[in-house]
C-alpha cells in the first residue's frame, strides 16, 4: 500500500494542488480584477471637457453663496478640485491601470495553463515526479513568463494570422472582446504546451540564421 502524502502530487492527490494553482493565478491576475471593477464603476469615458465645465460650475455656484453670506468677502483659491482618474477613462493613470491589467491578465492565464497541464498528467497516470507546492507554483511561473513572451512576439508581429491578435490594437485589446479573447487563449497554450513557446522561438532563430545566410551567399 502506497503511502498518502497530501504534499505530493499524485492521481489520488490533486484538489490542493488545484486549489493552489487557482489561488496563484488569482494572485497574478489581481491588477486585472481591478480593472475590471474599476470599468464596471459608472464613469465617464471620453468626457473630460464636460467633466471640467461641471466642476467649474460647482466651484461658481460656492463662491456666489459666499459673497452673499458677506458681501466683503473675498475668496481666494488656487488649485481647482482635480478629476479623479477612476472616472475619467482618458487620464495617465486609468489607460496605465488598463495596460497593467492586460499583462496581469496574460499572466494568469499563461499560469493556469500550465497548471492544468501538469494536473491533467497527474490525473491520466502519467509520470510528473514528486511535484510539490512549491515546484507547483515554479512551474506556473514559467508558464507566465512563456505567455509573456509570447504576447511581446504579437506586438512585435513576428507572427501573425486570422487567428492572432492584431499587434496595432494591442494597448486598447482589452475593450476589444474578440481580440482580447485571442490573446487569453493562446496565453493558455504557452503555458499549457511546454513545448509551444520554446518551437516558436527555435523557429524564429533558424528563419534569422538563414537570412543571415542568403545575405553572404548574395554578397
Amino acid at each position: 500500500m502506497k503511502a498518502f502524502k497530501l504534499w505530493t502530487l499524485t492521481q489520488e492527490n490533486t484538489s490542493p494542488f488545484v486549489i493552489i494553482a487557482v489561488l496563484y493565478s488569482f494572485f497574478l491576475g489581481m491588477p486585472f480584477f481591478y480593472f475590471l471593477v474599476l470599468a464596471g464603476h459608472p464613469h465617464d469615458f471620453y468626457e473630460h471637457d464636460r467633466l471640467a465645465a461641471k466642476q467649474e460650475q460647482l466651484w461658481s455656484l460656492h463662491i456666489q453663496q459666499l459673497k452673499k453670506l458677506n458681501k466683503d468677502t473675498t475668496v481666494y483659491f488656487n488649485n481647482k478640485p482635480e478629476l479623479n482618474w477612476r472616472q475619467d477613462a482618458e487620464s495617465r493613470e486609468y489607460v496605465m491601470v488598463s495596460r497593467i491589467a492586460i499583462y496581469s491578465a496574460v499572466a494568469a492565464f499563461g499560469a493556469i495553463g500550465a497548471a492544468v497541464s501538469l494536473i491533467t498528467r497527474a490525473r491520466n497516470k502519467k509520470e510528473v515526479g514528486n511535484i510539490t507546492p512549491l515546484e507547483l507554483i515554479s512551474i506556473q511561473t514559467i508558464g507566465a513568463i512563456f505567455a509573456g513572451i509570447l504576447t511581446l512576439i504579437f506586438v512585435a508581429d513576428l507572427i501573425g494570422g486570422r487567428v492572432f491578435p492584431e499587434p496595432d490594437l494591442f494597448y486598447r485589446i482589452i475593450y476589444v472582446h474578440p481580440a482580447f479573447a485571442k490573446l487569453l487563449i493562446w496565453c493558455f497554450i504557452a503555458g499549457f504546451s511546454e513545448r509551444f513557446v520554446p518551437n516558436i522561438l527555435n523557429n524564429l532563430v533558424k528563419q534569422t540564421d538563414e537570412n543571415k545566410e542568403e545575405i553572404k551567399s548574395a554578397e
